[in-house]
Formats: C-alpha cells, structure tokens, sequence
C-alpha cells in the first residue's frame, strides 16, 4: 500500500513538472521574442538616427595626392588655390581646380584669382591651367547664367536671365568682351536682335517693343540711321 502511494505521489510530481516546464516554456519563448523584437527595434532607431558629423572629406588617388575635396569650407590640403569654398572641387594630380560645385565668389582668369561681381552657387569648369572655362550658375546679385569662357578666360558666350533689368536671352562676345551679337528681351528694350562691328556700335537692329510695328534698322558706324527696311511710308 506504502508503495502504491510512493508511486502515486512520483506521477503527480512528474505531472505538476510537466505542467510548470510548459509554462515556463512558454514564458521563455515569450521572453526570447520580446528581447528579439527590442534588439531589431533598437538597431533599426539607432540606423535613422544616426548621422556623420565631419568638418571635410580629402579623397586620394593610389599615390596618396588629394584629388577630392568636400568640405565647408573644404580642406585645401594639397590645392593650388587657396580661396575659401564650401562644396565640392575635384583636383588634378598636380592640385589645380578642374571641377566645382558649391559657392562661386571668385573665379581665375589668366592665373589670377579675382571676385565675381557678387557672390553666388555655380557648376564650374576650369581648363588645365585652373583657368575658368564654363560653367552654370547664380548670382546673389539676381543673375543666372550659363556661360562659355574663351582660352583667356574671358566671356564668349552665354544665356541669361538677369533680374535687374529683366533681360532674358542670348549674348555673344568677341575677343575684346564686346557683346557683338544679344538675341533677348528685356523691359528696356523689349524683344530684339541687335548686331554690332568690331568697335561696339550699333550696326543691325530687328526687334518689336509692345503692339508697335516691327522694325530693322541698319546704321552706318556712327550709329546714324541708314534706313529701316519695315518701315511703313507715310
């Protein structure tokens, strides 16, 4: 009789074991869950959260020459010019400017550096001199242009809207900065194509200014009127 209650006991202890190890199985399972669930959450904040902090990157080249500076300002490690930029510059194997985007205060014409005639933000393209070639950008002053620079640097062509006097279009310059040829339309002048000679004068006129009739005027090289080929006889 003592033996079948010893028994009795053992299968109701095995019983109440089974009983706790699957809840406690089940908690366990629970616990795992929730420290997987928190560990994912807490590594996926910690990835929208965080954020580099730098004052400027120096890229190398395999033999250790800067040849991209990111900064503001950038770091002018190894860079001919030493002006103030913030944005990006990529240099050549011998530090010159070949390539900038970010601000554009000042450009470099014949070797030399000097102050636009406002500060601004430009896509910019040097030649292998460092000397200013091309590029795109805007003024503070109320300017945005895209510009061809010729081999001395100086302006060749370029399109442009310019607030200050609301002009819009076209200008091509010849090798004495003349604007020998401005396609456009402005508040002054209203729309028009406007040729010039080698001195600057006023040559070729065809243009239209409000609902007035169109005219074309060709002057001689004191700008006197030779005659206006649309105009109406009276």
């Amino acid at each position: 009789m003592q033996f079948k209650e010893t028994q009795l006991q053992r299968l109701e202890r095995l019983e109440q074991f089974v009983r706790r190890a699957k809840i406690l199985g089940i908690l366990g399972l629970i616990a795992i869950g929730a420290v997987i669930f928190l560990g994912r959450l807490r590594v996926a904040s910690a990835s929208e959260d965080k954020v580099l902090h730098v004052r400027g990157i120096v890229i190398e080249d395999s033999n250790g020459r800067p040849r991209l500076l990111l900064g503001s300002p950038i770091p002018n490690r190894g860079r001919k010019r030493q002006d103030e930029m913030s944005g990006l510059v990529m240099l050549s194997e011998d530090g010159i400017d070949r390539l900038s985007l970010g601000t554009a205060n000042y450009d470099q014409i014949n070797g030399m550096l000097q102050h636009r005639i406002s500060n601004g933000v430009g896509f910019l393209l040097n030649d292998t001199n460092g000397n200013e070639r091309g590029g795109f950008g805007f003024l503070d002053k109320g300017q945005v242009t895209l510009g061809l620079d010729r081999a001395h640097g100086l302006e060749g062509a370029f399109l442009t809207v310019d607030d200050e006097d609301e002009f819009a279009g076209l200008r091509v310059k010849d090798l004495h900065t003349c604007n020998v040829t401005t396609l456009g339309n402005s508040r002054k002048d209203g729309t028009r194509l406007l040729l010039r000679d080698e001195a600057c004068n006023d040559r070729v006129v065809l243009g239209i200014r409000d609902a007035a009739n169109p005219r074309l005027e060709v002057r001689n090289r004191e700008e006197k009127l030779v005659f206006d080929a649309l105009a109406i006889p009276k």
